[in-house]
């Protein structure tokens, strides 16, 4: 018989945590039905942490993820001891609580839930039924995580939304808004304006927001929300530009051009090198520059100069992350419209064996609470064997029957989005797995070397895969080779 783990061991806690409330796992509920109330009172009950140290603030429909740990980067890089706090994790709930870019170990995660049990239990007492989430408390362990570690700065992405997210009680010295689609639509709304204005709630009183290329609809928004709060606004597009950009196979060169910005006092232009694929990563690069300049005027030195080498060591696992190259395998965590279409785009523009691959593979599952016909809609056309399934470590998957009545609507279509080419049903190949690891082995059996196979949909269905594929690729298997 196994041994049954101790109540305290680190299994068990993350066991008690993963329990709470966790909208990552089920519907979330609307937005008029959430609170800071209780993770500001289990904030007070631990001493504030979060009033600890300097913030950037990251919110965005995509994109915000990736400018997280671009610009904790770039300040690890500039000698300042720095905490990045992002979600959901991929692989282990360790990685969502980084300084200077390792992951909390074990022991200290294990420690400081320890800790934390008793107080969040004081707190469900103290509030009954508007319990803590397990978003709240993973959001209350990376700030007592970071003030433990004296860190000089922390760079914290929200989870969904803004001005209700767990994390929107820190104290922000630079607020960013990477990008605005649709996403999230029940808890948001269901115009950009309605969504902009829930992601525009980080905005914090005369506090500088740094945002991306909106769509004007959400752009008037944001703008009229920084208004209200005296909160100067610095946009990618208008005050400073993308220049002379090169996308090529393995990543981008480019500039971020400052020239005529007065916000930016001065500075002219920077030069980047990234190592990740898509016109979405240069754009969430130069964001990532555009606040190291920022934070630079309100302090923090020697940012800049940091950006060469911090950037063109960026790794960010699962966002068009090529992993073999015979066949191209490509995973990427892609879980709206508008990140589907950026990874369409991607593959045409920076992956040469494309339009030359004998077959087209893909492996999709996606969530319940997504557009998957919209997804769908747009990745079809360009795949001949397309495998569908649902992923299992988390019950929010939408049923392989549905997913394929979707994909045979979409096969029966005349018309396809953009310039894609309009598969006919006999081109076509569609078929269901009961899990990720059954239509992965099916590929990986049939696929040859001069095939690509893309791996997306959500960030669940490249968790659970993931290992399973690098592992696979490092067998003596002919006509497989990892890159």
């Amino acid at each position: 018989m196994a041994p049954v783990p101790s109540p305290h061991s680190l299994s068990s806690l993350v066991t008690w945590l993963t329990s709470r409330i966790n909208y990552e796992r089920q519907p979330v509920r609307l937005a008029a039905s959430l609170r800071l109330d209780a993770i500001r009172e289990l904030l007070k009950r631990l001493g504030d942490p979060h009033l600890a140290y300097p913030v950037v603030h990251v919110a965005g429909t995509k994109g915000k993820g990736s400018v997280t740990r671009m610009l904790a980067s770039i300040l690890h890089q500039a000698h300042y001891r720095t905490a990045c706090y992002t979600s959901p994790h991929l692989f282990k709930l360790n990685e969502r609580f980084a300084v200077d870019g390792l992951p909390i170990a074990d022991d200290a995660l294990e420690q400081l839930i320890q800790g934390m049990r008793p107080i969040v239990d004081a707190c469900d007492e103290f509030y009954g039924e508007q319990r803590l989430t397990f978003f709240d408390i993973c959001t209350a362990l990376a700030f007592q995580y970071f003030a433990q570690q004296r860190v000089a700065v922390a760079v914290i992405e929200v989870g969904l939304g803004g001005r209700l997210d767990s994390t929107n009680v820190c104290h922000s010295d630079l607020s960013i808004i990477t990008s605005i689609s649709f996403d999230h639509t029940r808890q948001l709304g269901h115009t950009l304006a309605e969504i902009a204005k829930e992601k525009a709630g980080i905005i914090k009183r005369r506090i500088p927001v740094l945002i991306g290329c909106l769509p004007e609809e959400a752009a008037s928004v944001v703008g009229g929300v920084a208004e209200e709060h005296q909160s100067p606004v610095v946009q990618l597009g208008r005050d400073f530009q993308i220049v002379d950009a090169q996308l090529h196979s393995s990543g981008a060169h480019f500039e971020v051009d400052f020239t005529d910005a007065a916000q930016f006092a001065g500075q002219t232009k920077v030069t980047v090198s990234i190592p990740l694929l898509g016109v979405h990563q240069v754009e969430n690069a130069a964001l990532a520059v555009a606040a190291a300049r920022l934070l630079e005027l309100k302090g923090f030195h020697q940012l800049l100069e940091a950006v060469p080498k911090a950037l063109a060591e960026i790794e960010h696992a699962g966002r068009i992350e090529i992993v073999s190259s015979q066949p191209t395998l490509v995973l990427d965590v892609a879980h709206n419209v508008a990140a589907i279409e950026a990874l369409l785009s991607t593959l045409q523009k920076q992956v040469p064996h494309w339009r030359v691959a004998r077959r087209r593979w893909l492996i999709l599952a996606i969530s319940r609470d997504k557009d998957f016909r919209g997804m769908i809609a747009r990745l079809v056309p360009h795949f001949q064997e397309i495998l569908l399934t649902e992923f299992l470590e988390n019950p929010r998957a939408r049923s392989t029957g549905e997913l394929r009545l979707a994909a045979e609507k979409r096969l029966a279509s005349s018309t396809a989005p953009g310039d894609a080419p309009v598969n006919s049903p006999s081109a076509c190949r569609i078929r269901e797995f009961e899990s990720p690891q059954a239509a992965w082995v099916t590929a990986y059996s049939e696929m040859g070397a001069e095939d690509l196979c893309c791996i997306t949909g959500s960030l669940f269905l490249v968790a659970e895969l993931a290992g399973l594929i690098k592992a696979s690729l490092h067998d003596t298997i002919p006509g497989m080779s990892a890159e």
